[in-house]
């Protein structure tokens, strides 16, 4: 008898299709599982709470959805950054009451000045004039940056001899390379084949990456970008003080090592698999040991080039220290801390009580508000002057807290309550102008040769810091006499 074999082959047909179609409806639900999961997460980051503006207190840290504590984790995204900024930001308010108090201030100083009345102004003649520099073949781009600096500033605003500077600096053939001395992190004296010299300042940490919470002020890595930028802060508000810096990526070895001094060299070394990077330690008193080494992206270093101040056989400069510094001490307070009527005794002693030092005084509290700096403890002139401009400088322990707006560094402005009516247009015009300290700060650095210079974050902090301070101007103005406020000179 022969078996029919035909039912049997469809009975295993049918059972074959039914796996397939269970293994596709397992396959369909999971992606849905999966699509739906992801659709949450995306849900999540887009909404548009970042930073309540209800929450936000000056002085206190920012607090984002993505800020945690640890460091390696407080890297931002832009845009929502630019939310967060926007929400933190009054726009709608112009400041109209400062607007009116610098137009009668000026109404009663020269509204009775008539237009053929020419005002001559103070003789101000550069450092070339006075000590009769000469131009030859041979002079560089430092040099003639040298022969610009005058009482009021390091260069006139419209100096092209700046921008051949920076290329200079970041662009000609390295000779000699030395440790520097003095400051308490690495530095080393670039010099050019030419004769020039620059202060650089290496890479330490990454432009997204904060400063730990934690950290004290006086522990923190000094940062390479952060003389870059402070730079370019000091120009766009009209201060230009600040000496010109500019980044470059240099070779470790044949830049560095080969060339560099016999003590330096024997620091070098090649850190472990797999990365195997060229690293040095230098000598310094904080972070100069095995623990903490300077290391390329393989032999590659990113740092700032910042032009040399003229030797002392030139001219001579005068150090001070800063009557607002900070005690350095953990557990000690400063005077300015403590004693809100400090001020008084600020403006009583030399040389505060006259010229134009404490106008100076607060120009370089804004400066430091606006990126972060709790270092400053001394400040220089020019001797050969008699009333010269307090020199911007040492701003690597800058830009290291965008999430943090610390107001004890706006002390000078809060308890001396005066400000330059010039700083103050500034300022007025970057909070509510056609364009914000963050984009114009933004298309300065662009060109930079290490280019992105700063994180989204820290642009953003600047928009937020420049407000602040216009409301500690309209505190004074609403507790004083304007006159008393906003000079005009």
């Amino acid at each position: 008898m022969v078996r029919n074999k035909k039912p049997m082959k469809h009975i295993r047909s049918r059972k074959l299709t039914d796996r397939l179609i269970i293994s596709l409806a397992f396959v369909i639900i999971l992606i849905t599982i999966l699509i739906t999961f992801y659709i949450n997460v995306c849900m999540q980051m887009t909404k548009r709470k970042t930073v309540e503006k209800s929450n936000y207190i000056p002085g206190h840290p920012l607090k984002t959805d993505f800020q945690k504590n640890d460091e390696q984790s407080k890297i931002i995204t832009s845009d929502r950054l630019i939310e967060s900024n926007a929400e933190c930001i009054d726009t709608t308010d112009t400041f109209p009451d400062i607007h009116d108090a610098i137009d009668k201030l000026q109404d009663e100083q020269f509204g009775d000045i008539t237009s053929t009345t020419q005002i001559n102004p103070a003789p101000n003649p550069t450092l070339g004039e006075l000590l009769h520099m000469k131009i030859t073949n041979e002079t560089t781009s430092l040099e003639l940056f040298h022969m610009q600096i005058t009482a009021h500033e390091m260069y006139p605003e419209n100096s092209t001899v700046v921008e051949q500077l920076l290329n200079d600096m970041a662009t000609l053939p390295i000779a000699k390379v030395d440790e520097k001395d003095g400051g308490s992190q690495l530095k080393l004296t670039i010099n050019y084949r030419n004769g020039m010299t620059a202060l650089f300042k290496p890479k330490r940490c990454d432009i997204n990456v904060p400063n730990p919470q934690n950290q004290i002020y006086f522990s923190e890595y000094e940062r390479h970008n952060s003389e870059i930028a402070a730079f370019y802060v000091d120009r766009l508000l009209g201060f230009r003080r600040a000496l010109p810096t500019t980044g470059r990526t240099i070779n470790m070895i044949t830049e560095i090592m080969n060339i560099g001094s016999s003590s330096l060299k024997q620091t070098f070394f090649k850190s472990p698999p797999p990365d195997e990077n060229i690293c040095f330690t230098g000598h310094c008193q904080q972070y100069c040991d095995y623990d903490t080494p300077v290391c390329g992206d393989g032999d590659q270093l990113e740092g700032s080039f910042m032009a040399y101040l003229p030797d002392d056989n030139v001219t001579d400069r005068r150090t001070y220290f800063h009557p607002y510094q900070r005690s350095y001490s953990m557990t000690k307070k400063a005077e300015w801390e403590t004693n809100p009527n400090y001020c008084d005794e600020v403006k009583g002693n030399f040389p505060m009580e006259r010229g134009r030092h404490l106008l100076d005084f607060i120009d370089t509290a804004i400066l430091d508000f606006l990126i972060g700096n709790r270092d400053r403890h001394n400040y220089q002139i020019f001797k050969i002057f008699s009333r010269a401009f307090h020199m911007h400088y040492d701003h690597g322990r800058s830009f290291g807290q965008p999430f943090y707006d610390d107001l004890s560094i706006l002390a000078p402005l809060t308890q001396c309550c005066v400000i330059r009516v010039s700083t103050l247009k500034k300022l007025l015009n970057f909070h509510h102008g056609s364009k914000t300290l963050s984009i114009a700060l933004r298309e300065s650095l662009k060109n930079d040769p290490v280019a992105p210079v700063l994180s989204e974050a820290n642009f953003m902090a600047l928009d937020r810091r420049v407000e602040e301070i216009l409301k500690e101007v309209r505190k004074c103005i609403a507790n004083k006499p304007a006159k008393g406020v906003i000079i005009l000179h």
